[in-house]
């Protein structure tokens, strides 16, 4: 279908006027105007293939800019790793039992 991006569709619709002033026809407004190929599938796989690569670019930047923000993100280090962070470490634990008991 030619749709809003067809270069030539004023020339179409100036020739569907002429037309209808030539042989006194009369077409409904907005009416489609279809091109007629020769080979269809083609056409379809075409637009598949493409898709498919707009696609896989997308997800090719996507990945890219995840493992660059991974790379960026702060790791701890050293001793003041994982194992003395407030949440996990058996301090923490029972820290939060003392500051539970209290409240009871």
């Amino acid at each position: 279908m030619l749709g809003e991006d067809f270069v030539d569709q004023a020339s179409y619709q100036r020739a569907v006027r002429q037309a209808e002033a030539t042989y006194k026809f009369a077409s409904a407004e907005g009416a489609l105007l279809i091109r007629w190929v020769s080979d269809p599938k083609s056409i379809r796989n075409g637009l598949l293939w493409k898709s498919l690569a707009i696609l896989a670019i997308g997800a090719a930047i996507e990945f890219i800019l995840a493992m660059i923000f991974a790379c960026a993100m702060p790791r701890p280090r050293g001793k003041r790793g994982f194992e003395n962070d407030r949440y996990g470490s058996r301090a923490s634990k029972t820290k939060d039992i003392r500051e539970y008991d209290t409240y009871m």
